[in-house]
C-alpha cells in the first residue's frame, strides 16, 4: 500500500504540469535570447578591435641621419639642432606660451 503526501496529490494534477512545461519553456526561449545576444555583443566588439596600421609619422627634411620608421635620430647633433624650440622654455622643457615666438609655433604645429 501506497502512501501519497498531499504535494504529490498536487504534483500530479494536470493544472501543475502545465505551468511546469509553461515555464520550462519561458526559460528555454530566455537563454536562446540571451545567448544571441552575446553572440551579437561579441561580434561587435570584435569588429571594433581591429585596428587600421598607421603610418609612420613623415618628418619634415631633417639635417642628420634618420631612423627606419623616418624620423629624426636625435642622437646626432644635426638632428637636436634642428629640433629646438623657437623661443624659451620652461623648466620641464615645454614652451613657455607667455612669449610671442611660442605663440606662433604652437599655432602652426597646430595646423597642420
Amino acid at each position: 500500500m501506497e502512501t501519497s503526501f498531499p504535494c504529490q496529490q498536487v504534483a500530479n494534477s494536470s493544472i501543475i504540469k502545465k505551468i511546469s512545461i509553461l515555464g520550462i519553456t519561458k526559460i528555454l526561449a530566455m537563454k536562446k535570447i540571451f545567448v544571441f545576444l552575446l553572440t551579437c555583443c561579441l561580434f561587435t566588439l570584435a569588429g571594433t578591435a581591429q585596428t587600421k596600421k598607421s603610418e609612420p609619422a613623415k618628418a619634415a627634411k631633417s639635417a642628420g641621419p634618420t631612423k627606419s620608421d623616418g624620423t629624426p635620430d636625435m642622437r646626432y647633433k644635426a638632428n637636436k639642432e634642428t629640433a629646438k624650440p623657437a623661443g624659451p622654455t620652461k623648466k620641464d622643457g615645454t614652451l613657455d606660451m607667455r612669449y610671442k615666438e611660442n605663440k606662433a609655433a604652437a599655432t602652426k604645429k597646430g595646423k597642420g
